[in-house]
């Protein structure tokens, strides 16, 4: 007999919406009793040889793909689109697994940002990062995951 390992944090409030942002990271974006945006998102893995480690402080930089933006520093994260910024907070990033992150605002998820399989998790934070991450719109609407490369650190 099975029994569920986790249960999601809120009621949900009509479908799912499941979509794959790399081979071992699935983001599972709902909406709740109060119509608010949540994701849960799965992951099967790791990209390095620690056994834990936190995604955010792996990717502190500039990052960049398709008309999106994110800078990581140690004030928190922003992502820009189109001249539109999102600024978060390091309270405000809910870590799953070892291998992504949500970003909420007012609890409410806002965005996740996936390491990809290319991604090498560096033991000396004066290493840049070897790969790439993706980002995810938390949204019912359609979207797909944006693959951004790594541009230097935040200036």
């Amino acid at each position: 007999m099975a029994r569920p390992k986790e249960k999601l944090s809120y009621p949900t409030n009509g479908d799912f919406k499941v979509k794959w942002i790399t081979g071992d990271v699935a983001a599972v974006t709902y909406s709740s009793a109060d119509n608010s945006i949540h994701q849960y998102v799965g992951t099967y893995g790791d990209r390095g040889d620690r056994s834990y480690y936190y995604v955010g402080p792996s990717i502190q930089g500039r990052w960049s793909g398709e008309d999106i933006e994110v800078i990581s520093n140690q004030g928190g994260m922003k992502v820009i689109v189109k001249g539109s910024v999102d600024e978060f907070e390091w309270n405000e990033l809910v870590q799953f697994g070892t291998l992504a992150i949500v970003l909420t605002k007012n609890g409410e998820a806002a965005w996740t940002i996936a390491l990809n399989e290319n991604f090498e998790i560096q033991s000396e934070s004066l290493v840049p990062p070897i790969g790439d991450i993706s980002i995810y719109k938390a949204t019912m609407e359609k979207s797909k995951p944006v693959i951004l490369k790594y541009r230097g650190p935040e200036t």
